[in-house]
């Protein structure tokens, strides 16, 4: 599954603060990747990488696995782990220079170990003008993350969602808390649907798409902008993942 977008961890550090016209103007697709495939099956994936700002910018090209820790993602130099995946793939060409409005393609090779339990890596593509202009020099990474599934061994810990009724100020929002109990990755996307008390149905919200490597959890927001008279009402939270389809339920008054 593909998806392009500008680059999903995209950061810029730089001494006088954050440029963003930069950041706006340079960008990496496809930003996530979801391959499958068997151990030792090798796949080889281009990524895009777009200069739109008036300056000549070079590149660096490393991929590093993704672990989770305590539920959330962390960044693991390739090789510095057992069943590393970052360690076996291969960047044919690891300096890219871009000049102005300038793209070009970087393939890199992705080989599955025999034996591991990660899941994901990150291509990171790290980055600064090739000549400084005045004011502060900006250091730019840029990544992708692509993620690897060997099976269809998908399990979600799904519980009873919370919803914010809402105020003078702010939304009613729902909010779906999971977690990836399984050895695979998971997108998870969904909508939520609000009915009053005789049972009609009064409004309704998608929940963003996330998605969630085997032990990490993440939570699903629905912002519903509609007008909710006092009362009472219930909440059904319809789930789509891996060809399954889930429904969570709860209550929540309007004062």
């Amino acid at each position: 599954m593909k998806k392009t977008f500008l680059a999903l961890l995209l950061t810029f550090y730089c001494l006088g603060g954050r440029d963003a016209s930069a950041q706006s103007l340079i960008s990496v697709s496809p930003a996530s990747l979801s391959l499958k495939g068997r151990a030792g099956q090798t796949s080889t994936q281009n990524f895009k990488v777009s200069n739109l700002t008036d300056s000549v910018y070079v590149f660096k090209v490393e991929v590093t696995d993704v672990l989770v820790e305590n539920g959330k993602r962390t960044f693991i130099t390739a090789g510095q782990t057992s069943g590393s995946i970052a360690a076996l793939a291969v960047v044919p060409v690891n300096h890219v220079e871009l000049q102005p409005g300038q793209a070009t393609v970087v393939p890199v090779i992705f080989v599955l170990p025999v034996e591991t339990d990660i899941r994901a890596v990150a291509v990171f593509f790290r980055g600064q003008p090739a000549q400084s202009p005045q004011g502060p020099r900006v250091q730019l990474n840029l990544g992708t993350v692509v993620d690897f599934s060997t099976s269809d061994n998908v399990k979600l810990d799904i519980v009873t969602p919370q919803v914010a009724p809402p105020t003078a100020t702010t939304n009613t929002t729902v909010t779906q808390e999971l977690a990836n109990i399984g050895p695979e990755p998971v997108i998870v996307r969904g909508v939520a649907a609000i009915v009053n008390q005789p049972g009609k149905l009064v409004g309704r919200a998608v929940f963003e798409q996330k998605r969630l490597l085997p032990g990490e959890r993440n939570s699903l927001h629905a912002n519903y902008a509609g007008t909710l008279p006092p009362g009472k009402y219930r909440v059904l939270c319809s789930l789509e993942y891996a060809g399954k389809a889930v429904t969570r339920t709860t209550e929540f008054s309007v004062p």
